[in-house]
């Protein structure tokens, strides 16, 4: 890996993780409020990372790795709360966890193959956003009529995830006809 771990930017994209512990302990408390200021919080942190990145020229290969890596996290650690308190089906945290690992496993590869780690993009920042604002709808509102557990959005978002999914394996078969041009915060 090139450059430094610990600049402000990684440390802004790994405070995910926690933020995303303690909202999901406010929403165990039975305080939706409190947990989703908590992760509008979070999300605000997917935000800034890039922001303070561009500001201060501070990219590097651990920020393109550690953004999304925390998101990973940190969505899993809420799905599973979800799950815990039966919001989300069970399923749905299985799919997201083979699909990380997938993901995880392509990008290993992928970095091997071609010297260099692959960057978001815009497919899979659709799914992020639909996995979100599904999570935080059954977080709020309990899904009780839908379909497997889940209503419209719900799907919405597992279809993101599926073709995020592709787009990403696509990309880690074929690197050199999908160049990665983008930066992430770092």
């Amino acid at each position: 890996m090139h450059g430094p771990f610990w600049t402000l930017p990684n440390a802004i994209s790994l405070s995910r993780v926690p933020l995303a512990v303690v909202a999901m302990i406010f929403h165990a408390l039975g305080d939706p409020i409190a947990a989703l200021v908590v992760l509008c919080i979070a999300f605000l942190t997917d935000v800034a990372d890039g922001m303070v990145a561009r500001a201060r020229q501070q990219f590097s290969e651990w920020g393109r790795i550690l953004d999304p890596l925390a998101d990973k996290i940190a969505f899993l650690i809420v799905a599973a709360v979800l799950v815990a308190t039966h919001r989300l089906p069970l399923w749905f945290l299985v799919l997201l966890v083979a699909r990380d690992v997938l993901l995880v496993i392509g990008a290993v590869t992928f970095t091997r193959r071609v010297d260099r780690v692959p960057s978001s993009n815009i497919a899979g920042k659709i799914s992020s956003t639909l996995l979100g604002l599904t999570m935080v709808r059954c977080m709020l509102w309990p899904v009780t009529a839908g379909v497997l557990g889940l209503d419209a959005l719900g799907w919405l978002a597992v279809a993101a995830l599926v073709v995020s999914t592709i787009v990403y394996a696509r990309r880690l078969r074929f690197p050199d006809v999908h160049q990665d041009s983008t930066a992430t915060a770092g």
